[in-house]
């Protein structure tokens, strides 16, 4: 994501917007080319976890999981809870990493260098602290981390927006930077947190579940609906109330669920 915020900026401010319009726009996509071949070999190469070997050599793996986790009613709960703790970061990711260079060029009058220049820092900066982030979840738990984490977007949101709209390009650099350090804090915890909600047997099949409904539902339709709300309400801060609406319901979810950053992993 940085690396594309970073070429999107060096690209529209190097080409004239024509330019950019009628070819330059493909350039990313060669590049991207050769990097989705090594993100596939990556994958390819990488092993399963030590549990999940363990129950290989005991021939205890499942061969439908899809069907073992739907068929159970307990599984449903713990889903519900993984795709509710997820649902803030969906929105805060695609909120910041996707639209808001969109945001500010449509609805804000930016130039597209300064939208993703902007963007840029936004996102050094969340992937900078994302490790920091994850050392404080492991020594004060995933359940209080995520709880700071959204209460504080969900007070940061309408402020951060209201600083975005003023026009002036330090003061939106300022606005994406608050949001990133909470931001960064969920994308730490939210991973560790769902996939500890589940047994071995099931863990990836129920986790990917859980996290692609939250992605469907809020997250990838986040820019369309930030969108919708402008051209209804007619206010350029009618993104923030969404994000208050989506971490609200991650920060309802961290305080009902389970501490699991001491337990160790459920292999039943």
């Amino acid at each position: 994501m940085l690396a594309g915020a970073a070429i999107a900026f060096l690209l529209t401010s190097i080409f004239p917007e024509d330019a950019m319009n009628s070819w330059g726009w493909r350039i990313p996509f060669l590049l991207a080319g050769p990097i989705g071949i090594i993100g596939l070999y990556i994958r390819l190469k990488l092993e399963d976890t030590p549990h999940f070997k363990a129950i290989e050599e005991s021939h205890e793996v499942i061969q439908n999981p899809v069907r073992e986790t739907l068929s159970h009613k307990e599984n449903y709960k713990q889903m519900v809870l993984a795709a509710g703790v997820g649902v803030g970061q969906f929105v805060a990711f695609y909120m910041l990493l996707t639209y808001m260079p969109t945001y500010l060029t449509e609805e804000l009058g930016f130039q597209s260098w300064e939208g993703f220049l902007s963007l840029t820092i936004a996102t050094a900066l969340l992937m900078t602290a994302i490790p920091f982030a994850g050392i404080i979840s492991d020594r004060i738990g995933r359940r209080m981390t995520l709880i700071i984490a959204t209460a504080t977007m969900l007070i940061l949101a309408y402020p951060c927006f209201l600083l975005i709209s003023q026009g002036s390009f330090l003061a939106a650099v300022v606005g994406q930077v608050l949001l990133a350090i909470p931001a960064s804090a969920t994308a730490a915890n939210q991973l560790a947190a769902q996939t500890e909600m589940f047994p071995t047997r099931i863990r990836y099949t129920a986790y990917a579940i859980a996290m692609n409904v939250g992605v469907a539902l809020f997250g990838g339709t986040a820019p369309f609906v930030a969108t919708y709300l402008i051209s209804v309400t007619g206010s350029n801060l009618a993104p923030a109330f969404y994000l208050m609406f989506a971490v609200a319901l991650s920060l309802i979810t961290a305080l009902v669920m389970k501490e699991t950053a001491k337990e160790p992993l459920r292999d039943v």
